[in-house]
């Protein structure tokens, strides 16, 4: 019998194990965080996760999958934040490496795939999902996707016999990804992508024309959805209100103009787009304020880069086993959900771009790919400084979230113009017992949107506890105040 060979530093194994080790190591000052954002409604205050029989009742309806594993977590840990992070960030380690698994695939070497997985797992964009465990839901439907899209590309190895119950078992993934997050129903494409990229032409299952002839269908039903969406809605006059609705909270325009907000949500891209190179000023909550012009740096950012997508989306749709091709279909699966072509999400958030960021980097993988060939040493060592680069931002980054008073007190600096940003200070300074620094902070998020009902209300609740009975009344009066959109 010939001995087994020890684990080289090649071993798909020993990447792995690497991959984990990095997650643990560089966010292992989370476990010491206190719930924040979102964690008190979705885990302390939720009956749903303290039991298998409450988890069916569902009294909170949300996330199903998330809420599911966080039954384990509180059957070990109970109300102790602490424990739920090793569950955490195993989900985050894992898509480190999935991602690796799919890179080796594409590129057909191990340092590439290794670097680009590391690469993820560092980012900064990536801190916000990481350090907050009510954001399980991100790392979870991004996980499960890229299962389903190895279980896709299982059935086309397989035999005949097999591959009816392995494509079953991918749909039922993706199923599984959709109850983490909703943003995960565009995941098909992926499949699609992967059968160009790795399925000769007379076994496919699904890419039954040409790249170039999916694209068109697919903008085609893109459109016809938009517009039977915008027909069923009420029309042009209809979309505009709910576009006004949806920038509210950052910048209350005099009127709801669609221009207006197509002029916003490409300097939302472009602001986002930025922070993919430039990782800093990030927060939980941005203000995006309305451009004064068209030449406004994001704008043109989004615009440039929306161009840049459309021609590699055609120039690479005529290239055989393209990755430029499988990336960009990545970015776009991950993007449109969250992209606000149709106004239905906050304009500008890290989270979103936790599952683009991936395509991202395949797509930077590949621009560099000649360089890996021809000085692989030298840009390698490139990467490895540019990694220690982001994770120690992410390092610093993952601090704000300790505590809430930190995280706000972050958010309201990166944008000091956030009605949502001034709301969660002023709250979370009042459970501190700093009364007055408080009501500063509540008074400016309500005079930044003077329609947040809740603001109001929580005015009103301290100034009667001060005894400030006028002021509580006031509050109360001005909690009836209708916004513009809902007198339209």
């Amino acid at each position: 019998m010939k001995p087994k060979k020890p684990l080289g530093f090649s071993s798909p194994i020993l990447h792995c194990f690497f991959l984990l080790i990095l997650t643990y190591g560089l966010y292992y000052q989370t476990f010491y965080n206190e719930w924040t954002l979102d964690d008190l409604k979705v885990l302390v205050n939720n009956p749903d996760i303290k039991s298998l029989s409450g988890f069916f009742e569902n009294t909170k309806p949300g996330r199903p999958l998330r809420e599911f594993t966080f039954l384990a977590d509180y059957a070990f840990f109970g109300q102790s934040p602490f424990g739920y992070h090793f569950q955490h960030l195993f989900w985050h380690g894992l898509n480190g490496i999935l991602i690796y698994l799919l890179g080796r695939k594409l590129f057909s070497r191990a340092l590439p795939a290794l670097l680009g997985a590391a690469l993820f797992l560092v980012h900064p964009l990536t801190v916000e999902v990481v350090a907050n465990i009510s954001h399980r839901k991100e790392s979870l439907s991004l996980a499960f996707s890229l299962l389903s899209l190895f279980v896709f590309g299982w059935a086309h190895r397989s035999e005949k016999s097999k591959r009816l119950i392995l494509f079953l078992g991918c749909f039922l993934l993706y199923l599984v990804a959709c109850t983490a997050k909703q943003n995960a129903f565009l995941v098909p494409l992926l499949w699609l992508a992967y059968e160009y990229r790795f399925v000769a032409s007379g076994k496919r299952v699904l890419a039954i024309t040409s790249p170039g002839n999916s694209l068109i269908i697919l903008f085609c039903a893109g459109c016809s959805a938009y517009l039977w969406k915008l027909i069923s809605m009420g029309g042009v006059g209809a979309l505009q209100l709910h576009a006004w609705k949806a920038i509210s909270r950052m910048d209350l325009y005099p009127k709801p103009d669609f221009i207006d907000y197509v002029h916003l949500l490409l300097k939302s891209w472009g602001t986002m787009l930025a922070k993919i190179v430039w990782p800093v000023n990030l927060a939980p909550e941005y203000s995006i304020q309305a451009p004064a012009t068209w030449h406004e740096f994001p704008v043109i950012l989004a615009v440039l880069t929306s161009a840049s997508v459309l021609i590699a989306l055609y120039r690479s749709s005529g290239q055989h086993e393209s990755n430029v091709f499988f990336a960009l279909l990545w970015c776009l699966t991950f993007w449109l959900p969250v992209s606000n072509l149709w106004p239905a999400a906050a304009l500008a958030a890290d989270r979103y771009w936790y599952a683009i960021l991936p395509g991202l980097i395949y797509l930077f993988l590949q621009a560099i790919r000649p360089l890996f060939e021809s000085h692989h040493k030298i840009t390698a060592a490139v990467i490895v400084f540019l990694c220690l680069a982001f994770a120690a931002i992410s390092f610093q980054q993952s601090q704000y979230w300790r505590t809430n008073a930190l995280l706000w007190q972050r958010a309201v600096t990166v944008s000091p113009q956030s009605s949502v940003a001034n709301h969660n200070m002023g709250v979370t300074l009042y459970l501190n017992g700093e009364v007055e620094p408080a009501l500063e902070y509540l008074h400016k998020s309500v005079s930044l949107y003077p329609y947040k009902k809740i603001g109001y209300y929580n005015l009103s609740q301290i100034y009667t506890r001060l005894g400030r009975h006028s002021e509580a009344l006031d509050a109360k009066h001005k909690m009836r105040l209708q916004p513009p959109w809902e007198r339209h």
